[in-house]
């Protein structure tokens, strides 16, 4: 499965400008719908996507600290708290060395010329070419920190990220009901790997991170942090946050079936289903496909399956697409999981409740693979 994508999480120069998915938050999704066309779905005005949606610096209100029932749990807290206190650090010297180097040149520019004067108060011969030298040398040595700056917050970060995802896989990931897992590197997924779910129409930039490949019941199954977002001819907007996930199934057909679970009006339908006819549809979910025989695939089990997920504060819609010996499920999530904990204590409910709901996909899975 190949791994490569061109979307990369790279640092900047501050740590309020730290990368991420480059997608944005539910609530921009919910707001950009006018730009797609969903059935069922009311459509919304929206604002232009803003590009400061940075998942580790999203402002909210926070609660200082949390208790935690578990070591990995924990050490998520321990590390977020060593790289927010070297982030902290590394701006203050950063800011330290900016203002020594203005110093420099204002010196240089104002203080050589009026201080070192011949008898006629006109500056010595030699004041020019150090104010000069001075200058280049200040501005030298500030855009070299800053680049040495970026280099070691870039590595830093990285291993925060990935420091991050471990700890939350081996508790995500428990022996009672998983038999192993592995924190890819790299830890992405290639664009295809996303469009071949078919589910969302016109994807122009897919971004992930933190893939992981799990065995559920001798099934398996990756799953990763995602995004992906549709370019119309003014601008870029997001259609997915989440997590996705392929995995295997028993339907070798090549006739898609897809299916929607409902959520509020943070959900976004799937885009590309206007080739499918909507099969089945109540208050909880859809099905769409061409195949008569859908009923075979999405049997008595699998329904029941598929009613068990429930969405809500955190989960906030969830698409399925199976074809070929494939199910590709795309589970949208709001902020509080998405976002990676920077300046806040870290929250460990909402990761508790994706690893109930991952479980039950799971067990989705198992059902569509029997």
């Amino acid at each position: 499965m190949e791994k490569e994508n061109k979307t990369e999480l790279t640092p900047s120069e501050s740590t309020n400008e730290e990368a991420s998915l480059e997608t944005k938050s539910n609530e921009e999704i919910s707001n950009s719908k006018e730009n797609t066309e969903t059935p069922n779905t009311s459509e919304n005005s929206n604002n232009d996507s803003k590009k400061e949606d940075d998942p580790i610096y999203n402002k909210q209100h926070f609660v200082e600290s949390f208790s935690y029932d578990s070591e990995c749990l924990n050490n998520i807290e321990e590390e977020r708290k060593k790289f927010y206190k070297f982030s902290k650090s590394q701006n203050i010297i950063k800011w330290v060395v900016a203002l020594i180097g203005l110093g420099v040149i204002a010196f240089a520019c104002l203080g050589l010329p009026t201080i070192f004067v011949d008898d006629q108060g006109k500056a010595l011969s030699w004041v020019f070419p150090t104010m000069i030298g001075l200058v280049v040398i200040s501005l030298a040595a500030i855009l070299a920190y800053t680049f040495v700056l970026k280099r070691i917050l870039r590595k830093r970060m990285s291993a925060y990220f990935y420091n991050y995802y471990q700890n939350m896989s081996e508790y995500i990931f428990d022996k009672k009901n998983y038999k192993e897992f592995n924190l890819q590197k790299p830890d992405k997924i290639a664009k295809i790997q996303f469009d071949e779910n078919y589910i969302y129409e016109g994807v122009a930039e897919v971004g992930s991170r933190g893939l992981t490949d799990f065995v559920y019941k001798d099934r398996n199954i990756m799953v990763c942090d995602c995004s992906a977002q549709v370019k119309d001819s003014k601008r870029i907007y997001p259609i997915f946050v989440g997590k996705y996930l392929i995995g295997p199934s028993k339907y070798e057909g090549d006739e898609r079936i897809v299916v929607y679970i409902k959520g509020d009006d943070r959900g976004i339908y799937p885009t590309n289903v206007n080739d499918l006819e909507c099969v089945h549809e109540d208050d909880d979910l859809n099905v769409y496909t061409n195949n008569k025989n859908w009923k075979k695939v999405i049997n008595t089990t699998v329904m029941r399956r598929l009613k068990a997920i429930k969405t809500g504060s955190q989960l906030v819609d969830l698409t399925l697409s199976t074809y070929n010996g494939h199910v590709y499920i795309c589970m949208g999530y709001d902020d509080p999981i998405m976002m990676l904990p920077f300046d806040h204590a870290f929250d460990p409910n909402p990761i508790k409740e994706y690893k109930n709901d991952l479980l039950l996909v799971c067990k989705l899975i198992e059902a569509l693979s029997k």
